[in-house]
């Protein structure tokens, strides 16, 4: 073999070893370049995609924290003190709410001391506890917010878990306690999607409290309830505390790269993260380097006898392949596959790039296929039904749950029509409606729909439109039956107790009035008496008893500022001209002597049309223009006052108009005034309407309507005394 050729002073030699030199550099260049480019696309695909199933997987357990929060929020509105004072009462509210299916470790009603006092389902050991050192229910008492608390080992239970805190508060908003649902991590609950799926096949999710460093729920049960690492250890981790949501790769805290990503809860101020290590999400990246490596090795070889005589033609399909990936990196569409010239070494390269780009397709197929799965496997697990619906009305996609509420099996309703379930609306007005939600996006609304066997249920829609594949309606439904059932005792029980409180006010009124009757007609009498005997005395004193003189007349101013005390407390109680001479004399009495006390000229003006009105009503109309003068004189500072009393049709109405400094909605609620709150139930329990209003510097204004045709007082009495009896029988 002749040698000479490689010698450095040939100048096939020289061109060879050049050219070689440039075809090694160029090679290895371009397939740095491709493994970069293809990792940096293939690491964003893959965050985009990792942080969407976050995303829904985050947005479902936001939605399952919603709801237990709402329920609770819902109950707590219906417990008052009159139930926490009752255990028995409010452990049988407790039992009987569906909610409780949503705890499963049941719900707890404590006391505003922290003292649990009820509980569902009965746990022996938990009634008596005191939570008030619980954070999240001391929070609650003390700040009266709702909070989701830390995990933690619960004392009665002894096992990982959280709790839901509501506070419950008196009519007048004061807190009176609380109510917590308990969420234990250790047995079956909503969280528990998070360890039954894993994220690839080496991946898993973690549910975290950012707050406290602390892992709530994960993928690999071990790090339930272990801590992050500390701050500062991993910048990382301690920008997603921080709140930052997206995904990353990094090193975790065992030396293993991941890919993670990050989606807040915002309900609980928690994240859920996804994470899968870079060896696998990677992997075809580094078989295709592996491939680059060995092509490039085989390519090189072969260069090294066949360069100086096919240079030029084994460079022309090198560049060409480097000019059309250039050109792909510059534009949004798919990778497509390169040319092949010839069927060479580079060619055998070029092909390999495309079978990678295959793989890369395949891949990106089968995690489609994946995350489809997915969703139908938590749709299918879900407590709420679900369609997919297309513009048209038709399912085209429904899961266990809708199947259960309806009747039908999934068979029959892909067969079927919107308008075939829904009994509110006609399929004209169906059509209408999609139209409207496909032009606003989203809808959320209560509506009615046929089951199989002919009844309806209730059932509220939350509904999302997607134009995507031709556009398609994302449908949620929830039946609400037992709540709608729930609303209609709830007002029927309202109404009972409007009633009862009518026929107290009414039993406190003629309370009022026995007591005023027998001050006047019994105590009067005998400070009447005991007055002239006293005058008696005065004038049978002898003349050198001066001193004693001076104490019987001390004493008979005083006996007359008794008596006078004891006219005005009777006045206060209930005036006697109001039973004997009507409302309009008592109106103008008690008119008289407000301009006498206070100053203020008063205009009253009483209708001829207004008769004689029934007792209750006329007891109302008095005590509303007492407190309204009362309001005008503490407040006001004005100078006049104006009262109207008229008939308007079935009704009476009152008004009471002043010149003072006004009253705004901010005074009255900074105020807090239990007169305006007396004068609004008093109006309200006779089935009246009541506005109160004003403006700063021009006056304010009390304007009240009530019906005549107001239930008597003898109704809401014997109502009083049955309520009284079943009180005293449950005692």
């Amino acid at each position: 073999m002749n040698l000479n050729i490689f010698q450095l002073r040939s100048l096939k030699t020289r061109v060879t070893l050049f050219t070689l030199a440039i075809f090694v550099v160029s090679i290895w260049s371009l397939a740095l370049y491709v493994s970069r480019s293809l990792r940096e696309d293939m690491e964003r695909q893959l965050g985009e995609q990792q942080f969407s199933t976050v995303s829904f997987v985050a947005a479902e357990i936001n939605e399952g924290l919603a709801l237990r929060v709402n329920a609770l929020e819902k109950v707590a509105r219906f417990i008052d003190k009159f139930l926490l004072d009752n255990p028995v009462a409010l452990q049988q509210m407790l039992g009987t709410r569906f909610f409780v299916n949503l705890f499963n470790a049941g719900v707890v009603a404590v006391t505003a001391d922290g003292t649990a006092v009820a509980d569902a389902p009965v746990v022996s050991s938990r009634r008596g506890t005191n939570y008030f050192n619980n954070e999240a229910t001391h929070i609650a008492l003390t700040e009266g917010r709702t909070v989701i608390g830390r995990p933690v080992v619960g004392r009665v239970l002894h096992d990982p878990l959280f709790h839901i805190n509501v506070p419950i508060r008196d009519a007048e908003g004061k807190i009176i306690g609380a109510l917590f649902g308990v969420i234990n991590l250790a047995k079956p609950n909503f969280l528990d999607r998070i360890g039954e799926h894993h994220y690839g096949r080496t991946g898993g999710y973690l549910l975290i409290a950012p707050q406290y460093r602390l892992i709530v729920t994960a993928t690999d049960r071990s790090r339930i309830m272990q801590p992050l690492p500390a701050p500062g250890v991993n910048p990382q981790i301690d920008r997603f505390v921080q709140g930052y949501e997206g995904y990353a790769v990094y090193v975790n805290a065992v030396g293993v790269e991941i890919l993670n990503s990050v989606k807040a809860i915002p309900v609980a101020g928690w994240y859920l993260a996804a994470n899968l290590p870079t060896a696998e999400a990677f992997a075809p990246i580094q078989d295709m380097q592996r491939r680059i490596l060995i092509a490039t090795i085989i390519l090189t070889l072969l260069a090294g006898a066949l360069t100086w005589w096919m240079l030029r033609r084994q460079l022309a399909p090198m560049l060409a392949a480097a000019k059309t990936l250039a050109a792909m990196q510059n534009t949004s569409l798919p990778p497509q596959p390169l040319p092949i010239a010839r069927q060479d070494e580079i060619g055998e390269l070029i092909g390999g790039f495309n079978r990678l780009l295959e793989t890369l397709r395949q891949r990106e197929e089968a995690l489609e296929r994946q995350r489809q799965e997915q969703r139908r496997t938590i749709l299918r697990t879900v407590m709420d039904g679900f369609w997919l619906a297309d513009t048209q009305g038709h399912l085209l996609e429904v899961n266990e749950a809708y199947c259960r509420m309806s009747g039908y099996n999934a068979q029959e309703l892909l067969a079927m029509r919107i308008t075939d379930l829904e009994t509110k609306e006609s399929a004209d007005e169906t059509a209408a409606h999609l139209q409207k939600i496909v032009v606003k996006g989203e809808d959320r609304f209560e509506s009615r729909h046929h089951r199989k066997d002919g009844s309806v249920f209730d059932v509220e829609v939350s509904v999302q439109y997607r134009p995507g594949e031709g556009g398609r309606f994302v449908v949620f439904l929830q039946e609400i039956t037992e709540r709608k059932q729930a609303e209609q005792e709830l007002r029927r029980s309202q109404q009972e107790l409007r009633g009862l409180a009518k026929a107290a006010n009414e039993a406190i009124e003629a309370e009022r009035r026995r007591t005023a009757r027998e001050m006047h007609d019994e105590l009067g009498q005998l400070l009447t008496a005991l007055k002239m005997d006293l005058e008696s005395l005065h004038s049978a004193l002898p003349s050198d008893k001066p001193d004693l003189g001076k104490r019987t007349q001390a004493m008979h101013a005083l006996l007359d500022a008794t008596i006078a005390a004891t006219r005005r407390i009777a006045s206060d109680l209930r005036p006697l001209m109001l039973d004997d001479l009507g409302l309009a004399a008592a109106l103008d009495w008690l008119t008289h002597n407000f301009s006498k006390r206070t100053g203020i000229a008063t205009d009253l003006v009483i209708d001829e049309t207004v008769a004689q009105v029934p007792e209750p009503i006329c007891s109302a109309l008095y005590r509303i223009t007492q407190e309204s003068l009362t309001n005008v004189a503490k407040y006001a500072q004005a100078t006049r006052v104006e009262i109207r009393l008229e008939r308007d049709g079935d009704s009476v109405q009152l008004l009471v108009r002043d010149n003072g400094r006004g009253i705004e909605a901010a005074d009255q609620q900074k105020r807090g005034s239990f007169g305006l709150l007396g004068i609004r139930e008093r109006v309200m329990l006779l089935s009246g309407e009541v506005s109160i209003s004003g403006k700063h510097g021009h006056g304010s204004e009390v304007r009240a309507r009530i019906p005549l045709t107001a239930a008597d007082a003898q109704d809401g009495g014997a109502r009083l005394e049955q309520a009284i009896r079943e009180t005293s029988t449950s005692s």
